[in-house]
């Protein structure tokens, strides 16, 4: 079977349009704005902008196909979107061109955002939490005495939502994408340095998935740094935990936050409830050499119906299969680079396997466009060989004439470490990088470190001709 038969079905018929081409099918949709200093009694235009909560909370003037635009600015609070469009025509909530948008939850008890309405599109905005406190003497995973601890980047409760390029960083859990929200999409995203530090472990994951019907599709984000685990798919016996596609995310020393624990998991897939119907296809996963961190499928009550494909997996443990029938998981074309567990490499020859203590020989480079912002991409380099420089072909991002800035993921608010005008020719980039983004409230933990020049993740960015 080339996939999982359930998820392919579901794939077929998963036709969302994208914001442009919904304004295109809709002539008549209209534009809205909002920023910090907007008002609940303004009218949504330019010069009487509205509050956040305002336009969230749909007003009558907000139909399917319209655009709500957030100003540059500073957010600050804790906010609920019911906004709600139509399968042709979705609403969409989009930072405003070459403006930087922050909704910031400070230290409020309730998650940054939390999505209720369907058929709404979050796009290119930046949600975070400028609280310090970052540790609890609380057990457990909801310690009511850290904001943190109660709450998420984002609350995705809604079917048929999708959030796209968006920056989720120092939150609780970064994206909550739970059971009601079917047939919705995490696109693009960066989401890192989210949790906390309890006196158990290191609490707080990337994405914390559950879903049952439909189908979640997790696509091209770029998930780093958390207190726990990074990209989880994870719940109880009751939970469920069925049909997604996991494709081409880059995931890496999640853990690394927490002077706890440490090194935890990049890509979990499994829990006390089966999980069934998962395409986990051409992803990208690192931990450096001999200090720990893994990739599981199936964890306790183990995965079936399962395809696992095109991957790169790095970790003293790349990847561990739990309770799992073999003959219903398909493992094809992926490298693994640390041991394996649970099962044999001889069962799954179609694979590269090697252990803990060796490398490949060579540089990896990968270009993953942005199938929503032309110009905008992903660059993931193994740069096995240690260069100092690696050369990157832009060509089928970037035309001639472009101007772009591309920037170092784990120092996305830094300089950029390239810009230029695009001639055709490769651009060399560095690999020996060293400063990364400070964490808000960062207490000292030895595993915050780059990852160059062995690893590195690169964001592509089209600043016009």
């Amino acid at each position: 079977m080339k996939s999982a038969p359930l998820v392919s079905a579901v794939l077929g018929l998963l036709l969302i349009l994208t914001p442009l081409q919904a304004q295109q099918a809709l002539p008549q949709s209209r534009s809205f704005y909002v920023s910090p200093a907007g008002r609940a009694d303004g009218d949504g235009s330019r010069s009487r902008p509205w509050d956040l909560g305002t336009a969230l909370a749909h007003p009558r003037a907000v139909k399917p196909g319209d655009t709500i635009w957030l100003r540059g600015g500073t957010y600050q609070g804790a906010f609920q979107s019911r906004l709600t469009g139509s399968p042709q025509a979705p609403v969409t909530v989009r930072q405003y061109p070459d403006e930087r948008a922050v909704l910031d939850g400070g230290a409020a008890a309730a998650s940054v955002l939390t999505v209720a309405g369907s058929w709404a599109v979050y796009w290119g905005f930046e949600i975070m939490r400028s609280d310090p406190e970052r540790t609890t003497a609380t057990q457990g995973s909801h310690p009511r005495d850290l904001g943190r601890g109660v709450s998420s980047g984002i609350v995705v409760l809604a079917p048929s939502s999708k959030f796209i390029n968006l920056l989720v960083h120092d939150a609780g859990v970064g994206v909550g994408f739970w059971r009601s929200a079917r047939d919705s999409e995490l696109y693009g995203n960066l989401i890192f340095y989210n949790g906390w530090d309890g006196p158990d472990r290191g609490h707080g994951h990337g994405i914390y998935t559950q879903n049952e019907t439909g189908i979640k599709r997790i696509i091209d984000n770029v998930v780093f740094e958390q207190y726990g685990s990074g990209l989880i798919v994870y719940g109880s016996s009751a939970a469920s935990l069925n049909n997604y596609r996991i494709e081409g995310n880059v995931l890496f020393n999640n853990g690394g936050l927490s002077a706890r624990s440490g090194f935890s998991k990049n890509l979990l897939v499994g829990g006390n409830a089966l999980a069934q119907n998962i395409e986990v296809v051409e992803n990208f996963t690192y931990y450096p050499p001999g200090r720990g961190g893994e990739n599981n499928l199936g964890e306790t009550a183990g995965i079936r119906l399962a395809m696992v494909e095109g991957n790169i997996l790095v970790g003293d443990t790349a990847l561990e299969v739990s309770g799992s029938v073999l003959d219903r998981l398909r493992m094809q074309s992926n490298l693994f680079i640390g041991r394996v567990k649970g099962f044999s490499p001889q069962r799954y020859p179609e694979n590269i396997f090697f252990p803990p203590d060796q490398r490949p020989r060579g540089v990896r480079v990968f270009v993953r466009p942005n199938q929503y912002e032309p110009g905008r991409a992903h660059i993931i380099i193994y740069n096995f060989d240690l260069l100092p420089r690696v050369a990157v072909d832009l060509s089928k991002v970037l035309s001639r004439g472009d101007r772009y800035e591309i920037r170092d993921a784990q120092d996305y608010f830094g300089p950029p470490v390239a810009t230029g005008t695009y001639r055709g020719q490769a651009v060399r980039l560095p690999m020996q990088l060293t400063h990364l983004t400070a964490p808000v409230g960062y207490n000292s933990s030895p595993l915050l470190q780059p990852t160059t020049p062995e690893f590195a993740v690169f964001v592509l960015l089209k600043r016009g001709r």
